[in-house]
């Protein structure tokens, strides 16, 4: 269901070739494809202020209301929609990662079950605090002494980080973050002849380049993935040059994957990509293979302001496949169940954590 309606926006949005979403045209639209547009805009994290921008919002909104629908919520739109919009007598949930596209009765939402006086409250407390998997992310060694490099977004929302390192599951402790760069530094206990990876001096225009990561690891298994392109510009979007952009292809799960050249050296630490629903429905143009990387010039810096070692490297590195293989850790990322809701209600849970 998410792929056509993906798609089916996609179409309508190029053919149309409108810049917005006029009250006429979404008289009798569905109100899936309405709030997948209104999610979409409200999480864009290139521009969502355009005047545009603002009345095709109003009105989306209006026509929500039109159909009857009273409230509604966006979750973990930065890379993929997840919403649920509410109706009277009904409750509409779509999660897109997941494959749910369902509509429950509110009566059936109400238990209907004899309790003990206090004995339900005990039990939804219970539940609140109960400490769940939010998602998976990816790292890599930086030093023999078990360093991990990430995303602060892969590791910054967890209350407990665990690394599968040589098909085991150990206990992570955060030690630096860098929440404007986007960069963390995990720890977990391993033995001192382990394998890491080298930092180069930096990246060139146009070398080519292997992103390695455990992308969407509920679809497509839990091995490592990897695949190749160049870089493509110095810089990221409004010129920001601590920043890479790069065509090789990523997904959720692969942000905090390292970026390697062809020498097998890190050049970049994978971190975002461009949404193409939201640049259709901004330019009706669709983007292409854009996406971005932390430069290792900046993960340097944040390493030796923190105090952690690491070896630099321009020389080619034999077997640099191999290596990243050795090198390269799924993140597990857990919390509370309360604290996973408040997290969603802030929009600070993307699908960089994989669902």
């Amino acid at each position: 269901m998410n792929i056509i309606i993906s798609i089916f926006l996609l179409v309508v949005l190029f053919l149309t070739g409108c810049q917005g979403w006029s009250e006429k045209e979404l008289i009798g639209a569905h109100p899936g494809r309405i709030m997948h547009l209104l999610c979409q805009n409200e999480a864009d994290p290139i521009n969502n202020s355009t005047g545009t921008r603002t009345e095709s919002m109003k009105n989306f909104r209006n026509e929500l209301k039109r159909q009857g629908i009273i409230n509604y919520n966006c979750y973990e739109t930065f890379w993929n929609v997840s919403y649920d919009y509410e109706y009277e007598d009904k409750i509409c949930k779509v999660n897109h990662s997941q494959n749910i596209d369902e509509c429950i009765d509110k009566t059936a939402l109400v238990k209907k079950e004899k309790t003990v006086p206090g004995k339900k409250e005990k039990q939804i407390s219970e539940d609140e605090n109960k400490i769940i998997l939010l998602g998976t992310g990816t790292g890599f060694l930086i030093n023999n002494s078990g360093y991990i490099v990430s995303n602060n977004h892969v590791t910054g929302v967890c209350r407990e980080v665990d690394a599968i390192y040589n098909n085991e599951i150990l206990k992570a402790d955060l030690i630096a973050n860098d929440t404007v760069n986007d960069l963390a530094v995990i720890k977990i206990s391993i033995p001192e002849n382990t394998k890491y990876l080298n930092i180069s001096s930096g990246s060139k225009f146009g070398e080519d380049i292997k992103v390695y990561g455990f992308p969407l690891t509920n679809k497509l298994g839990s091995g490592l993935k990897v695949t190749k392109g160049i870089v493509s510009s110095l810089n990221g979007p409004g010129n920001n040059y601590s920043l890479i952009q790069i065509d090789a292809p990523i997904q959720p799960g692969n942000s905090g994957g390292p970026i390697l050249n062809k020498n097998g050296n890190l050049v970049g630490v994978a971190v975002s990509s461009i949404s193409t629903p939201l640049m259709i429905s901004d330019t009706t143009i669709i983007p292409q293979n854009i996406n971005f990387g932390v430069k290792s010039e900046t993960l340097s810096n944040f390493l030796k302001a923190n105090n952690i070692k690491y070896n630099s490297n321009d020389k080619p590195i034999e077997e640099s496949d191999n290596l990243a293989l050795q090198s390269t850790v799924q993140l597990n990322c857990y919390n509370t169940l309360r604290e996973a809701r408040k997290l969603k209600e802030q929009g600070l849970v993307r699908n960089i954590l994989e669902d």
